[in-house]
């Protein structure tokens, strides 16, 4: 689109796609795909309007500073330190990052390696130590050099009907690159990218009853040609709480019993849904791929045979670079690639100080994971799209730790039980002014699984973050969510966060779908106490906006909760009578919040065996009074219709003691108004 001489592209921040009907419902970036009709929209700023010409983007200055240069066109026996070759190509940049790894860990006065544009498909990880302190690896400026975990395959044969195939020494698994694209892993029934209970077939229990071993396939669904060497098998609990991927032992077609090698965690019990999945025979959808074993091929489905030229890519790396004892350390300005499901593209082990910034990663398994207490480590304004698996995990005591100021989407587009950001047994960890979007289950996760596990989660911050789309393909989450089956006061602040369309999908005994399943905006699960939830907007989530489940001491206040239906509730408490007494909700209070129906509704809260708690003191509109200081009146939101709830001076929110939110704060574009320390380069 050309805006007044002014190109505006579909990957451009300012224009989103709204699906469907023009209702603002189901907004997302522009650049997705146009499946479903609907509007592009573009915010065109008046510096598009204007006739001065548009303020050009300066020119990045060359490195000045001693460093060495890794690039394309570089050789390994070369100097390093030119950025690009001399005119009689006797000196020039290093061919490869382990080169330039040595060369600083000789050079004692060279700190920093610059990367060229290109892509350089690492074979192996590259790791870095204790001998890597304080140093950094970081784009060339202006450059988008690109790291890449995938085999480039280029000898496709076609054998008619659109399908193509290609002789690899290793079998191919659960990904394939297509044009920055990942392709469809071939299931046994139609699959629909637009639908996500497309594919999904239903099956029965096993005979003795719910197994976490076994399921039964209905009629003719599955005979015994599905299980041929290779073929997997993807299985959701009727809650849909994750998903259990991996081979058939048996199946016993007169039972049909299906036996899985391996078996999960959670029984599988009447609505379980299952895929039969890379098996050659089901390739027949454009962006379909399995691996043949019959003759060692991948075998693929292309739109057009346009691909064949460039080639694909099959992941091989589980990751890309790997800090282990490092410290320092600074990743700035990369792009990761093309990395498998179950790997993560840059792990940190041990590594405490490092600063990861203004990286870019695409289909990938999970983008960064801190483990083995990795702290105090900044990772800031990187952009994280199309995950296997979650953006960013931390585990291991990894404490103290800021992430702030990433662009997180499309998290979960191979496994299920994912999240934006997670954290299992961590500290005092901030997570800040992040956007994510389009999540399969969660978008920001605390884990405490309680027990002899040493997962419990102390004082860690959930701040200023815009998070929408989430619980996509499973229920029983949240936009936020947090788990405390230790039952302990964690002392953690959620606050300021601006959470939309918190889904939920399960499946029933009945085999049918059912959508809106036991979605929240906060989701304090599971005996999690302690935990204070202010100052955060929360609109269009399923079932309630939060949600106490089984825990004590927690203070709900100055939240705003905009709320569409009898289903959905701004407050539900309720016991979780598995974990015994410990799961009895205690001393919870919820005060000074404004909730708005969209429409005249019932109520605006949901309590089961909810015990002692304090609901007061809320305004509320199209809802009844609950508490006996409740304030009935307009919120006075400055104009909900087009987004902003902000309160106008009139509102009587404020003569009860309730502030205005800090939506400037919020999301990406508030790291600046948080104060947060801006310490990338940003060339």
């Amino acid at each position: 689109v050309s805006i007044n001489g002014h190109t505006v592209a579909a990957t451009d921040s300012i224009v989103t796609y709204d699906k469907g009907a023009v209702d603002g419902k189901d907004v997302v970036k522009g650049q997705e795909g146009l499946y479903w009709g609907g509007a592009l929209n573009i915010k065109a700023g008046t510096d598009l309007f204007s006739d001065t010409p548009a303020t050009q983007t300066p020119v990045p200055t060359a490195p000045t500073k001693p460093a060495f240069y890794v690039a394309a066109n570089g050789k390994d026996t070369w100097s390093g330190k030119l950025a690009a070759p001399n005119a009689d190509g006797t000196d020039g940049p290093f061919a490869s990052l382990e080169k330039a790894q040595a060369a600083m860990r000789a050079n004692s006065t060279i700190d920093t390696t610059y990367v060229r544009e290109g892509t350089y498909h690492l074979t192996k990880t590259l790791e870095l130590t204790s001998l890597d302190n304080g140093h950094s690896f970081q784009n060339y400026p202006g450059e988008k050099p690109v790291l890449s975990g995938g085999e480039v395959v280029k000898s496709f044969t076609s054998e008619g009907n659109g399908l193509y195939s290609a002789k690899l020494g290793t079998a191919s698994n659960l990904d394939l690159i297509v044009g920055d694209v990942r392709q469809h892993l071939a299931e046994k029934f139609a699959y629909d990218a637009a639908d996500v209970t497309s594919g999904w077939h239903f099956a029965d229990a096993a005979s003795g009853g719910p197994s976490g071993w076994s399921i039964r396939s209905h009629g003719t669904d599955v005979t015994a040609a599905d299980i041929q060497p290779g073929t997997l098998i993807q299985i959701m609990d009727a809650e849909r709480l994750g998903d259990t991927l991996g081979t058939i032992a048996s199946f016993n077609a007169s039972t049909r019993t299906i036996m899985l090698k391996n078996g999960a965690s959670l029984p599988f019990a009447e609505g379980t849904t299952y895929k039969l999945l890379n098996n050659a025979a089901y390739v027949d959808q454009a962006g379909e791929f399995a691996w043949r074993t019959s003759d060692g091929k991948l075998l693929y489905k292309a739109a057009s045979s346009g691909f064949v030229s460039s080639g694909v890519e099959v992941p091989r790396l589980d990751t890309l670079i790997k800090l282990n004892g490092a410290s320092n350390v600074t990743i700035d300005g990369l792009t990761f690639k093309n990395t498998t499901t179950g790997g993560d593209a840059l792990l940190l082990t041990k590594s405490s100080g490092n600063h990861i910034s203004d990286n870019s990663f695409l289909n990938v398994g999970t983008a960064i994971k801190l483990t083995a207490a990795s702290s105090n480590n900044d990772i800031a304004h990187n952009t994280l799209n199309h995950m296997a698996e979650s953006g960013i995990e931390m585990d291991g005591r990894s404490n103290g730790n800021s992430i702030y100021g990433n662009s997180i989407s499309n998290i979960g587009e191979v496994r299920k039980a994912v999240s934006g950001i997670i954290g299992t047994g961590v500290d005092n960890n901030l997570i800040s002014n992040n956007d994510i979007d389009h999540s399969a289950r969660y978008g920001i996760s605390f884990k405490d699984y309680g027990g002899t596990t040493n997962t419990v989660n102390h004082n860690n911050i959930i701040q200023y973050n815009n998070i929408s789309y989430t619980g996509l393909e499973t229920a029983d989450g949240g936009a936020i969510e947090i788990l405390g089956r230790s039952s302990v006061d964690t002392g953690m602040i959620i606050q300021g966060n601006r959470i939309e369309h918190a889904n939920g999908l399960a499946t029933s005994n009945q085999d049918t779908w059912m959508f809106g399943q036991k979605g929240f905006g906060i989701y304090l699960d599971d005996m999690a106490g302690g935990i204070t939830v202010k100052d955060n907007f929360i609109k269009d989530a399923d079932w309630a906006s939060v949600q106490i489940h089984g825990g004590d001491n927690n203070v709900v206040t100055n939240n705003f909760s905009v709320i569409a239906s009898n289903k959905e509730d701004f407050i539900r408490i309720e016991w979780q009578p598995v974990h015994g007494t410990a799961g009895d909700p205690h001393n919870n209070t919820i005060t000074k919040n404004v909730v708005m129906g969209t429409l005249p509704l019932d109520d605006y809260i949901e309590l089961l065996s909810a015990n002692d708690f304090v609901i007061d003191n809320n305004l509320v509109f199209n809802v009844p009074k609950y508490g006996d200081h409740d304030v009935i009146g307009k919120p006075m939101f400055t104009n909900a219709y087009w987004g902003d709830y902000s309160l106008l001076p009139t509102s009587p929110a404020f003569a009860m003691g309730i502030h205005d939110l800090a939506w400037a704060k919020m999301g990406v574009d508030g790291v600046a108004a948080v104060g947060l320390e801006h310490f990338w380069d940003g060339v």
